[in-house]
């Protein structure tokens, strides 16, 4: 058998009981933290699978959309812009 229990060693158990249950106490009070990091670190994580290639083929669609839009709206200007000269400045067209 072993050696027999000293005080030191009586002690130190409970001095490291002591640490443990302070420990288990301090994680029992904020469980929310260990969910909220948990959901910070799968945020970060990179998407993959067929969903993933999905949504960036959908991406590429969103932007070519966005840059049609604003050719369009750019011509619209540009015709708004010499209509205006024509008719205000010009007085080409009269009504």
């Amino acid at each position: 058998m072993g050696p027999a229990p000293t005080r030191t060693t009586s002690a130190a158990l409970e001095a490291a009981t002591i640490e443990s249950g302070d420990a288990l106490a301090s994680t029992a009070e904020q469980p929310d933290g260990d969910v909220q990091r948990q959901a910070r670190d799968r945020s970060h994580a990179r998407p993959s699978g067929l969903l993933a290639k999905r949504a960036e083929d959908e991406y590429v669609y969103v932007a070519q959309d966005i840059r049609h839009i604003a050719m369009v709206l750019g011509l619209v200007f540009v015709i708004f812009v010499v209509l205006w000269v024509l008719i205000e400045v010009a007085h080409v067209i009269r009504y």
